[in-house]
């Protein structure tokens, strides 16, 4: 596909309306993924809930999620994270439980201020705590 779009660009550098044609090079950043993004409660927050699980009945209680790692550390030029990306990981917020649930995949379409799509995918675990 490269190659191909290469050469239709040198065949007609002013493109068929006579604006400039873009390669696939140009089109297409030299990536799989953007980021890639850990969600959930940081350790801090959730050691006391294991420890007092028992007293509180604290099972069934939802929490805001939070990016716990990420990949790269640093923004990239051409498209930033956007802010509140976590809650498309876990929309309805996340529950904590006291038996294992089966992982659950599902995908969203994130639409930037600049009109460039984010396309994600997750991946959603839990641990029973």
């Amino acid at each position: 596909l490269k190659e191909a779009a290469n050469e239709r660009a040198r065949r007609n550098p002013g493109g068929e309306r006579g604006g400039r044609t873009r390669t696939m090079a140009q089109a297409v950043p030299n990536r799989v993924a953007d980021y890639f993004l850990v969600t959930g409660l940081p350790n801090d927050e959730l050691r006391p809930l294991y420890e007092r699980r028992r007293m509180s009945g604290i099972t069934g209680t939802y929490f805001k999620p939070v990016i716990i790692d990420r990949f790269p550390a640093e923004e990239h030029k051409d498209v930033a994270l956007p802010p509140g990306i976590e809650m498309f990981c876990f929309p309805n917020g996340i529950r904590l439980t006291d038996r294992a649930e089966l992982p659950l995949c599902h995908y969203f379409v994130s639409t930037i201020a600049n009109g460039t799509k984010l396309y994600g995918c997750v991946l959603r675990f839990s641990d029973p705590i």
